[in-house]
Order: C-alpha cells, then structure tokens, then sequence
C-alpha cells in the first residue's frame, strides 16, 4: 500500500515526448480560449460522464501520474485521520491521508486513455485533463460559472439519503486553481468518512483572557476508513468569494471502518 500525504506531492515522474508533445500543442490551442470563468461540462458535472477521470497537473507531476492516483484512490483507497471542531469560534482542523494499493495503480497508468484538456489558468499554467479506462469520444462542451446558480449542496458539509453518503469539500486559493479543485476534492472525501461522527470525544479547554476564564468545547473526531466507489457528483467555482466546492458521493455499503 501506498501512503500519501496532504501536501506532500506525488513523487515526479517526467513526461515521455510522446505527452509532451500532446499537451504543449494543447496548451497552445486552448491559451487564448480561456476566459478564467469557464470549465468544460465534463469537469463541472462528472456524474453525466461516469467513465471519466480528472487529472492535474499538479505539484510536479505529470497529469496522467495524478489522473492515475486519482483514479485508484476513488476506487479503492483508506483514509485515515482526525477532525477538532471547536464550538465557541466553528473552526475546523483536520489532519488526514491516504492509502492506495501500488499496483491497482499501475495498472491505471497503463490503462487510462486520453481524452481531452483544458487550460483553467494562464499565470501559472492551471490544466485539467480527462482521462478514461475506454477509448471513448468526447465533445468538449464549455459552460460558464456565471450562467450557472450557486448549488444548495454547498452550503453543507455532508449528507445522505436512503442510498448514499455524500461529502462536501471547500478550498479557496488565491492565483492556484489546481490546488484549490485538489484539496476541495480531498475535503470531500474526508468528510464522507468523519460524516459518522465515529469515536467523538468531548474536550473542555480553558484559558485566560482580559475578560476573565473563559472555555471552548471541542469534539475530536478520530477516523480510519475503507472507501471504495467513490463518485465525484459536482464541482462549483464561486468567483465572487474565490472558494471551489466538491461534491462526492458512494454508496452506504462502501464505506468500512478499519481497525487500528
């Protein structure tokens, strides 16, 4: 199994010619399309193409190393960790990461095919690309964020229905949209798990202020998952407030607790 921590970039693996090639011209053909504020359909609404992967060119790797990583952790991955929600302020700290098989990945880099790219940002070079295990044809349809409502589901951190488990992620990241739509993802996925509100415990903490003692209550929220199946359902780019959302979802059945 492999480990992968948050904020830690994959390892770098460098591109053949081959992709270089592929994704330079594409840079080229797409630079002067992008207008910052719109994404292909295939990115913003991913549950109409469920065969789809999203890579990234991110943290210096290449896009199909992190399309391939993407694909095994939504497949099939554990997450392990913590979440502290403190009640006087609503802040939130987490601390989480993953576990992948290593040749469940491999096997994606050697399988996943090319499908289409966009660039999402010039300065830096932000690129989506969509990736797929069948060799399909995609019609890249532009949509753009201001014609589109603020979903309703944003404004959650998790929910369900009689079927599934659904996980809401947020990130804002100011000049870095791949960072931003990465970590939004990740937030996703951690919420389906902490979603439970498995192994809580309650923290009275004091402390001193000019106003006298004072105390917050803090639940600690300790995690460690299997996850499989997961879908990625939504994403949303609110530019008026610069936060990305994530919306994931898998079914009941797919999540698992693991012993420590």
């Amino acid at each position: 199994m492999s480990r992968t921590l948050r904020h830690q970039c994959p390892a770098f693996i460098i591109m053949t010619e081959k992709l270089k090639k592929i994704f330079y011209l594409l840079f080229i053909g797409t630079l002067f399309l992008s207008a910052g504020k719109k994404y292909p359909e295939w990115f913003l609404f991913p549950e109409k193409y469920p065969q789809i992967v999203t890579g990234y060119n991110y943290c210096g790797s290449d896009i199909l190393t992190d399309a391939a990583v993407n694909y095994t952790v939504l497949n099939h991955s554990i997450i392990e960790g913590s979440l502290h929600l403190f009640s006087d302020t609503e802040k939130r700290l987490s601390d989480y990461f993953y576990y992948y098989d290593k040749d469940f990945y491999r096997r994606a880099c050697d399988s996943l095919k090319y499908l289409d790219s966009y660039v999402i940002n010039t300065l830096p070079v932000d690129i989506i690309a969509a990736y797929s295990m069948y060799d399909d044809t995609l019609v890249s349809k532009l949509i753009d964020i201001d014609t589109l409502s603020r979903p309703d589901w944003t404004a959650k951190n998790y929910f369900m229905d009689e079927t599934f488990y659904y996980g809401v992620g947020v990130y804002t990241a100011i000049g870095n949209d791949v960072d931003a739509w990465k970590t939004a993802e990740e937030h996703s996925l951690f919420a389906l798990v902490t979603g439970y509100r498995t192994n809580i415990k309650s923290i009275k903490k004091y402390y001193k202020s000019e106003f006298g003692d004072c105390f917050s209550k803090m639940l600690s929220i300790s995690c460690k998952y299997s996850l499989k199946n997961v879908n990625i359902c939504q994403r949303y780019h609110d530019y008026k407030y610069n936060l990305f959302f994530v919306l994931t979802k898998t079914r009941k059945s797919n999540i698992k607790m693991t012993y420590y």
